[in-house]
């Protein structure tokens, strides 16, 4: 890697240690430094303005990682299938960073006390599935912050529910199960098939992720899916938790209940920033309303910090919550590489 690509991804990796920006003002001169390192001129003006002029920054969108070849050398993550035949091509230069971002932003969230011990994943793991920048996330995570862990789907369209229900029931240490929304559901369809509850040890949690992302004016179908989960394992709907990321991201937001106020939505981590934009001004939109997620990640200084996506979110006092895809966007999501 060049020696200026591996000074910047050492400063934002020691940023992230070290809990990111403590500000609006501390992130955008971190943007800014990272933008001079990508090329861009003239952005000292960045601190000062606030996120008032997004417009001005150079911006990618999902298309441009469509654009992107295979690397020859060194790895990839591609994007999940959608109704187009290319997938969106996000090459890893420091696979390093994108672990100490995954670490740092799941530990600040989502190990609070008392801290679960055990993993569970009904996503494949990155071996399984090396493509997948989930897949990545789960293992590392699995390898790195827990003590126990299980893979409970390791083909790509296979979960074998006997062996996880076998976990369930005999785990005797704090559990964390950890899936897709699409995955998620088919569990709970077969517990409640098959006449299955599990009183899960103190401490226990769930997460999902990943969609379904649907066309038009679908909204998202999360309540449900967190009142079962919770009543079927035993838990407080609090500890049933959300993740949201994108391949293209080195970063992810969370909605975690038992570690923030107000109504459920979605959080950023410190070192990166979802904005609700406007399309045509690319200002915020005011609490309350829709519009464009628009994704400053400063961990992804080593390829496209700035990225306007299909999304369409609801802005919230303290965050966001995603809504639907843009009519006319590609159909996306981790939840369309389901297991039954």
């Amino acid at each position: 890697m060049h020696s200026g690509h591996q000074a910047i991804a050492k400063q934002i990796k020691d940023l992230i240690r070290h809990g990111g920006p403590g500000d609006d003002r501390e992130f955008l001169e971190w943007l800014a430094l990272v933008l001079k390192h990508r090329g861009v001129r003239d952005v000292d003006w960045l601190p000062d303005t606030g996120f008032d002029n997004m417009a001005r920054l150079p911006m990618a969108t999902e298309d441009t990682f469509k654009q992107n070849p295979l690397p020859r050398e060194g790895m990839a993550f591609l994007t999940s299938g959608t109704t187009q035949k290319r997938r969106g091509v996000r090459p890893v230069r420091d696979y390093d960073l994108y672990r100490v971002s995954v670490e740092q932003g799941f530990s600040r969230f989502c190990m609070y006390e008392p801290r679960p011990a055990v993993f569970i994943s009904l996503v494949p793991s990155a071996r399984a599935r090396p493509e997948s920048s989930l897949s990545h996330m789960a293992s590392i995570l699995a390898e790195n912050l827990f003590e126990t862990r299980h893979f409970f789907r390791e083909t790509p369209d296979k979960i074998r529910h006997d062996a996880l229900w076998k976990a369930l029931e005999l785990a005797d240490a704090p559990v964390f199960v950890f899936s897709t929304q699409a995955d998620l559901s088919t569990v709970i369809t077969r517990m409640q098939e098959a006449g299955k509850t599990f009183s899960l040890p103190e401490g226990s949690r769930v997460m999902f992720t990943g969609g379904p992302k649907g066309r038009g004016g679908q909204v998202y179908n999360i309540e449900q899916l967190i009142r079962m989960s919770a009543k079927l394992l035993d838990l407080e709907t609090r500890h049933v938790l959300q993740e949201f990321g994108m391949t293209e991201l080195f970063s992810q937001a969370y909605d975690v209940p038992s570690q923030t106020t107000g109504p459920r939505c979605f959080r950023s981590v410190p070192w990166l920033r979802n904005l609700v934009v406007d399309p045509g001004s690319m200002k915020q939109v005011p609490p309350g309303q829709e519009g464009l997620l628009l994704h400053l990640d400063l961990a992804n200084c080593l390829s496209e910090p700035v990225l306007l996506s299909s999304d369409i979110a609801l802005r919230t006092d303290d965050g966001f919550v995603p809504l639907r895809r843009v009519p006319s966007a590609s159909v996306r999501g981790c939840s369309q590489d389901s297991g039954e």
